[in-house]
């Protein structure tokens, strides 16, 4: 599971599996782009919260890759794995 809260910049993760073959994205935008300057009279810090959670039931076998790829971002980040096997 990722979870990523941004005050500023954008933000793209991106996970691939030991093929790199892309298993999922997640995008956060510029808080810019979602606010209209035009009718605010005081700027307002936006907070922007997303979040992937994805569950593999055969995993590829070999290093995994989190691509995390900000620009101009600030703010916070937490990545949760877990790995369970039936022997």
């Amino acid at each position: 599971m990722i979870k990523a809260t941004i005050i500023e910049g954008e933000l793209t993760i991106e996970l691939y599996d030991a093929k790199w073959e892309k298993q999922g994205s997640l995008f956060i935008p510029n808080q810019v782009l979602l606010t209209k300057p035009d009718t605010i009279e005081k700027p307002i810090l936006v907070t922007v919260k997303r979040e992937i959670s994805k569950k593999f039931d055969n995993p590829a076998k070999g290093e995994w890759i989190v691509r995390i790829i900000p620009k101009n971002a600030g703010g916070f980040l937490e990545i949760n794995t877990s790995q369970n096997s039936i022997q």
